[in-house]
């Protein structure tokens, strides 16, 4: 099988799924728990909420919050800040679905929305964005990575510049496609939390993280037992937070050389196809991530050549894995300027440092086959 789809989700890294089976047989107590079991637990998964500060390069009093998912991380920022009606949140309808949903939600709470407004290339449309900024914005959200099309937004040197005027305003950061994949640091940048997930740089689903400056405080979304320092009650589950570290440990040990690796993979698949197939479109590939590739191939659907490529054990996606029910107009693609006739022509490969060169090629072989084939039957049928 040839997977193209990591942005939505990625396989196990061999050590990380070692550490996940051995802690799942042997680390069956409830950290919580006094008892010794329980102790050496809880001990060892503050070790590694300090090591993954220490990745962030986050101040040494600032916090680590495990959680399930990003999309839980986020909606504890949207909903623990505790806005109240007047108030503006600023977001782009281009982000993933866990920004939008309880931003919509807070609007039925007259919570204000401001669009970030983007260019035809994805990146933020910064004068639009300054003119929107003022005083009753209480919570700027920006994507480190967009999972749709990959582009990548320079949060540290935004952040910087927006608490020199508004230093009280809440700055998240979604940077689930970005961690372990492109190197930054906290200490260049002023922002107030972060959101990062295990599955997306190959370690389990079921445990992510929130970050939180150290002078930051939410309301928790669940009440119940004290853990994650009363933030977010719920037995920890340690295998998954283990499984986690070592994830992040092997994508930050080599995450230059997986970077260089999906860039000349990213440059193949353009270079290839651009020759192959002259009606094809990359609109994002000046300022994105090369660990994500969109683009449109019109006059067949993008659910009919996804379901050709998959009889070849190519899987491919259309969209991201939660927009992939969205049937007809995307608001994503409306916000990504992708005009309504094209949207159901969009297609998205995403990669990582086990993507193999010959498979990228025999993908481009197959794809450039599958198109011409499809469109000769059209033709024929006309």
């Amino acid at each position: 099988m040839i997977y193209l789809d990591y942005a939505a989700s990625t396989p196990l890294r061999k050590r990380a799924l070692h550490v996940l089976e051995k802690s799942l047989k042997e680390d069956f107590a409830n950290p919580s728990s006094a008892h010794k079991l329980g102790t050496c637990l809880y001990e060892r998964i503050e070790m590694y909420r300090k090591e993954i500060l220490k990745y962030l390069e986050g101040h040494v009093n600032d916090r680590m919050v495990f959680t399930s998912s990003a999309t839980e991380s986020n909606n504890m920022v949207f909903f623990g800040l505790n806005l109240t009606s007047g108030d503006k949140i600023m977001f782009s309808r281009a982000d993933h679905a866990s920004i939008t949903a309880p931003a919509d939600l807070l609007k039925n709470r007259g919570i204000q929305q401001v669009e970030i407004k983007l260019k035809a290339d994805g990146s933020i449309d910064e004068e639009k964005f300054w003119t929107s900024l003022d005083s009753d914005v209480k919570l700027i959200v920006f994507s480190y990575v967009n999972n749709q099309c990959g582009t990548i937004t320079d949060f540290c040197k935004l952040s910087t510049e927006i608490k020199k005027k508004w230093s009280t305003v809440h700055i998240h950061i979604d940077a689930a496609q970005g961690f372990g994949k492109l190197p930054f640091s906290l200490k260049e940048a002023r922002i107030d939390s972060l959101s990062i997930s295990s599955h997306k740089i190959g370690g389990p689903k079921g445990i992510a993280g929130l970050y939180l400056k150290s002078n930051i405080n939410l309301t928790p979304l669940m009440y119940g037992g004290g853990q994650e320092n009363h933030f977010r009650p719920s037995t920890q589950a340690a295998p998954l937070i283990f499984g986690f570290y070592e994830a992040i440990r092997e994508s930050f040990e080599t995450i230059q050389t997986s970077l260089d690796h999906v860039q000349e993979i990213n440059k193949s698949i353009r270079d290839n196809l651009n020759q192959k197939l002259s009606e094809i479109r990359f609109p994002y590939d000046k300022v994105s991530s090369p660990y994500i590739l969109t683009f449109i191939l019109p006059h067949i659907s993008s659910d009919i050549i996804l379901r050709h490529l998959e009889t070849q054990n190519i899987i491919v996606s259309s969209t991201s894995a939660c927009s992939s029910r969205v049937k007809g107009k995307n608001p994503v693609f409306d916000a990504l300027h992708i005009p309504p006739p094209l949207h159901k022509f969009v297609l998205r490969v995403s990669f990582s440092h086990e993507t193999l060169k010959e498979d990228v090629e025999f993908f481009c072989s197959a794809i450039t086959q599958i198109y011409n084939d499809l469109k000769q039957l059209m033709k024929r049928r006309d």
